[in-house]
């Protein structure tokens, strides 16, 4: 089995301190991560967080399709900084993505492997996952991703 890391080593990426973003649909706002990446408008959509969810070096961004166990790789994106959101109580990441993934971007599809999933709070230890209103699922970062093999 390959891992996402390891298949981001190959590729010359090194992520330092990083937080796997599993974005999902989010029913009370509306935000469609899929649809908004296919529209060009994800990284706008997934700088805006209401929670200080990205305090670490690099953002590894994964987007779920639809009720299916597979979630698609969408970039790696380098922390810039955060300020406090504009208008909303919430926070605004500057993001910038790394480059040479590109071969990857939007082609890799991953898929969680339903028996590991409540395994997930162990790889971590403690950890500072939160549960986002409207949200099916937990965005949680973690130190690896042994729990994925990749279709391609």
């Amino acid at each position: 089995m390959l891992k996402l890391i390891d298949l981001l080593h190959i590729s010359g990426v090194d992520l330092g301190d990083y937080k796997i973003h599993c974005a999902t649909d989010n029913k009370i706002s509306g935000w469609h991560p899929l649809e908004q990446y296919y529209a060009g408008n994800f990284e706008e959509g997934q700088s805006q967080q209401s929670h200080k969810n990205f305090e670490c070096d690099h953002v590894l961004s994964l987007i779920k399709l639809g009720n299916s166990n597979r979630w698609l790789f969408v970039g790696v994106y380098r922390v810039d900084g955060v300020q406090s959101a504009k208008g909303w109580s919430g926070f605004t990441y500057s993001l910038k993505r790394q480059r040479g993934l590109e071969h990857l971007e939007g082609r890799a599809f991953f898929e969680v492997l339903p028996s590991v999933l409540p395994c997930w709070r162990e790889l971590r230890g403690p950890t500072d996952c939160q549960r986002n209103p409207g949200r099916e699922t937990i965005d949680c970062g973690f130190p690896r991703f042994q729990w994925c093999s990749v279709i391609i």
